[in-house]
């Protein structure tokens, strides 16, 4: 386990609490922290050393992405405003998000697709 947090015994667990219908039970699972296998057999102290590290990593990168790309972004969206002759407003209050939610877009339409109990409630 993960310093400060303790696992349940597994008829803690099943158990279903008073704001849970017992229906609903088999539906939930229990949460659990995953340790990548590469920290598990490092201490906690160091497993949340190595973990911060990647996330100022990823984080660092991400923002390196987003400087990298972001002026060229802009530039073919004013680009594409010029050339079809739409406003400037509205190709950044429409085409703009739509571009940089693209996959957010298109998780929600599949998502959609499905029409499932469980794809609506999530």
């Amino acid at each position: 386990t993960v310093r400060g947090l303790a696992q349940q015994p597994e008829s803690e667990a099943a158990a279903p609490t008073a704001a849970e219908p017992e229906g609903e039970e088999e539906d939930d699972e229990t949460e659990e922290e995953e340790i990548p296998e590469d920290l598990a057999h490092l201490s906690p102290e160091q497993q949340q050393t190595r973990i911060k590290m990647r996330a100022f990593y990823q984080m660092g990168l991400g923002t390196a992405l987003v400087l990298l790309f972001s002026d060229p972004m802009v530039s073919v969206m004013s680009n594409v405003g010029t050339r079809t002759g739409i406003s400037s407003f509205y190709i950044s209050f429409i085409l703009a998000p739509l571009a940089s939610n693209a996959s957010e877009v298109i998780a929600s339409y599949n998502y959609a697709l499905k029409k499932t109990r469980k794809t609506i409630t999530i």
